[in-house]
């Protein structure tokens, strides 16, 4: 019956979202903080995840910042109506890792029923280097209840702050775990 996790979070944001002719947009920015205080557990081995400690509390805080703008413009360039998305992100922390990333995409409506989407993003990560992940998607409405769509894309996930934080509590090594 007694507390063995105990997790404080605190967050502070500030949002701007404009509507003009040429098109919308919507920023932020936000700082969070994350105190996670729990007792300790075995981390390897038959103990894993299990209580090992009444008394001894492990800490591991986390710091972040996050900054995000995005820009849809509107466009009817060769007599195709368009949405051209424009946006950039950055997000970092404690312990230091940082992410810098810049997309584009392009909503092409080529005709009542059919759109392309092409789509370019590139991410700088400071533990995983540069990652470039483009996209290809379109979407046809065959009838006003059907909607066939279909995308190819590459992606990257960079591992979370928790990931990187050496007190991180997550560990696999025994009991069947792969290694």
């Amino acid at each position: 019956g007694e507390e063995t996790n105990v997790l404080q979070r605190t967050t502070l944001a500030l949002t701007h979202r404009g509507d003009y002719d040429f098109g919308k947009s919507n920023s932020f920015l936000q700082w969070e903080h994350t105190d996670n205080r729990r007792l300790s557990e075995g981390l390897a081995g038959g103990g894993e995840g299990r209580i090992n400690s009444e008394e001894e509390y492990n800490t591991a805080l986390l710091d972040n910042v996050t900054a995000k703008t995005e820009w849809d413009l509107y466009s009817n360039a060769f007599g195709i109506n368009q949405t051209f998305t424009l946006g950039a992100e950055y997000r970092g922390g404690t312990p230091s890792a940082h992410l810098i990333g810049f997309y584009v995409e392009d909503n092409m409506m080529l005709s009542d029923s059919f759109m392309l989407t092409p789509g370019l993003r590139v991410d700088y990560h400071s533990e995983a280097g540069v990652n470039w992940s483009p996209s290809l998607n379109a979407s046809w409405e065959a009838t006003p209840e059907i909607t066939v769509k279909a995308g190819i894309s590459r992606a990257f996930k960079a591992p979370n702050l928790y990931q990187l934080n050496p007190d991180y509590v997550y560990r696999t090594r025994g009991n069947g775990c792969p290694v």
